[in-house]
């Protein structure tokens, strides 16, 4: 493989584990939302989620 298509191959695989990574902190989330133990503030503390995007999920604002 030539060295631009390992390069290419890379950079997609590292985009593949970002967008992984956030689509399961966004199931984590939602799964301490649901559970109604924790505090917006302690759910953003604990996932590095933004307080905003968490008081979101728990308005129903976003998916």
């Amino acid at each position: 493989m030539c060295n631009l298509s390992e390069g290419i191959e890379k950079r997609g695989e590292a985009r593949g584990e970002v967008t992984g990574d956030a689509k399961r902190m966004l199931i984590v989330v939602k799964n301490m939302i649901k559970k109604g133990t924790y505090a917006p503030e302690e759910i953003a503390e604990i996932s590095g989620m933004p307080l905003e995007k968490v008081l979101e999920l728990i308005n129903g604002k976003t998916a």
